[in-house]
């Protein structure tokens, strides 16, 4: 049986750590991870990906089964380059593209500094959203922050 420290919880990821690779330069080896979709929210980027309460949005992502000590390590202590003093978890429903319904937490900065993303960001967001799939419209969108 597994200790509270080693069980795992799906986390939402809609930015930079929707990247395996991301995760695992943070010293994060996901358990298992797939491709899911948030409503109710819209993506943001000013400078860094957010997410905005918005009843008729959605937002692609990735969840990931993480354990505790990933997602404090994944989120305490964030580099000030993120223009957010704290990320904070929200209990949220995601849903695979078979529409399973996935419980998650979701990290969100509610104070975050606005500024234009570097384009290089948007850019590596852009391609990482192609590369899993995710809608034109919603590629497109993450690409108009860049403009």
């Amino acid at each position: 049986m597994k200790t509270p420290i080693e069980m795992r919880s799906w986390v939402f990821f809609y930015g930079n750590y929707m990247s395996v690779s991301a995760l695992r330069e943070a010293g994060v080896i996901p358990e298992d991870h797939r491709v899911a979709r948030l409503h109710g929210y819209r993506l943001d980027m000013s400078p860094r990906a957010n997410i905005i309460k918005e009843l008729d949005a959605s937002v692609w992502g990735v969840v990931a089964a993480l354990n505790h000590e990933d997602m404090k390590r994944l989120h305490t202590g964030t580099p000030t380059f993120f223009y957010c003093k704290d990320f904070y978890p929200i209990a949220v429903l995601t849903f695979d593209r078979s529409e399973n319904v996935i419980p998650a937490l979701c990290y969100v900065c509610h104070e975050m500094e606005p500024s234009r993303p570097q384009a290089a960001y948007v850019d590596n967001i852009a391609a990482m959203a192609e590369e899993y799939g995710f809608p034109e419209n919603y590629v497109e969108t993450i690409r108009s922050f860049a403009a």
